[in-house]
């Protein structure tokens, strides 16, 4: 037994020294876990800090010397859902830029939010009424939506901005291709039919019309083999007679850059304002509607800065010789997509508002984009803020460019503030 002693307090110095190695060994492996994660984090910091250097920097490339006034990660869940209800009646930031509100019967909160940002506008622009070819198929048209004309409404804008132009949105609808091509290429048809729109202009007390038929125009012109060229001659035309009365004619017309940001030269050209000529007053783009090719099976972002950019750059002209005829259209709705239950939908302030105020939703900012995102567990949900808006607005003014929004009634109160 006593032999056996000197071994053992070997082994028992071994097994303690190897507990204190093992010990040691541990604590430096720990050590080097915190460092590492400290490193990662410096490093996910720096990145951050770089992304927002990225976005600023674009947005002042577009937005002139002056800094934003909403910086994208200075907006916060709380800073929101604290202030979006605040309303705002200080003077209009751009004096000098057009800016059009639509406001739709289906979103009446844009209605009493015109009468309090009126001074903050140039433009508004009710939807009201539909442009179709008469029940009796002769050569002559239909205008309904004329019950949704509301005068007093009218009256209390005028109230608020005396220089307010109040331009409602005709759409024309119905028509076949075959009825389309007709009326673009028939001059007794569309003059019949001008008219028509010029004088319940007159009769209304209004200021004019947005006319919106390009898109439909564009298709009836492919199935139909017509000449765009052609059709355009109407709207001119159109243009023409309302400015005869002292009335303002503006143009809604689709994106000509794709999601891929291919031009589509059918969709616009230079050739187009020379047609159209001093006729037109305003070429509207409806920039507030990204349509990627995979669109149903991916989170895609509402507008992307870039795409914004390249179609206002394709409409004002290679010099931009045509910019202050021209309106970038901004949105004040959202879009969302939820893997959980395979749903995408468009997204007003209320259901914004609902989704951000719960504790596991994440506001989160893509410098890609130039947007913000909400993350609540498989869904996203793109919203326009502050900040998205303001670097779009600021980029149409630096192009001197005006800007329309689709539709006062959808977003948030406080988004006056960027006008």
């Amino acid at each position: 037994i006593y032999s056996m002693r000197p071994i053992t307090l070997i082994g028992l110095t071994v097994l303690v020294t190897t507990v204190i190695c093992l010990s040691k060994s541990d604590g430096e492996a720990k050590i080097r876990e915190e460092q590492a994660e400290l490193k990662k984090l410096a490093k996910e910091k720096k990145q951050k800090e770089r992304d927002e250097a990225v976005t600023i920097g674009r947005a002042m490339r577009n937005a002139g010397p002056e800094p934003l006034e909403f910086r994208p990660r200075a907006l916060t869940k709380d800073s929101i859902l604290d202030d979006h209800e605040e309303t705002w009646d200080g003077d209009k930031k751009y004096a000098d830029m057009p800016t059009m509100a639509y406001i739709t019967p289906w979103n009446n909160a844009g209605y009493d939010r015109a009468v309090r940002v009126a001074t903050r506008l140039t433009h508004v622009a009710p939807v009201w009424l539909q442009l179709k070819p008469a029940a009796d198929g002769g050569k002559s048209c239909s205008i309904t939506g004329m019950h949704d004309i509301d005068q007093g409404w009218m009256d209390r804008l005028r109230a608020a901005n005396p220089k307010l132009k109040i331009v409602p949105r005709i759409i024309i609808e119905e028509f076949s291709p075959e009825q389309l091509k007709d009326f673009f290429t028939s001059e007794s048809w569309s003059a019949n039919c001008i008219r028509q729109t010029v004088d319940l202009v007159e009769s209304g007390g209004m200021d004019g019309l947005v006319v919106e038929g390009w898109l439909p125009m564009l298709r009836a012109a492919q199935e139909g083999k017509f000449d765009p060229s052609d059709a355009i001659e109407t709207f001119a035309a159109w243009g023409k007679a309302l400015h005869k009365k002292e009335k303002q004619i503006i143009l809604p017309i689709a994106p000509p850059v794709d999601a891929s940001m291919k031009l589509m030269p059918v969709v616009w050209s230079d050739e187009y304002w020379t047609l159209l000529g001093d006729s037109i007053d305003y070429i509207q783009i409806m920039t507030h509607d990204f349509y990627p090719a995979d669109r149903q099976t991916t989170v895609f972002p509402q507008a992307p800065v870039r795409w914004v950019e390249q179609n206002l750059r394709a409409v004002i002209g290679q010099y931009g010789e045509h910019s202050n005829r021209v309106l970038l259209g901004l949105y004040h709705y959202g879009f969302k997509t939820d893997f959980g239950r395979q749903q995408q939908g468009a997204v007003m302030a209320k259901e914004f508002i609902e989704t951000l105020s719960n504790e596991e939703a994440e506001l989160e900012w893509d410098p890609e984009t130039q947007e913000h995102f909400v993350r609540l567990g498989k869904m996203q949900m793109f919203f326009p803020t502050l900040a998205s808006l303001e670097i779009r607005t600021r980029m149409a003014h630096e192009y001197g460019s005006g800007v329309s929004i689709w539709d006062l009634g959808q977003g948030l109160e406080h988004f006056s503030r960027v006008l």
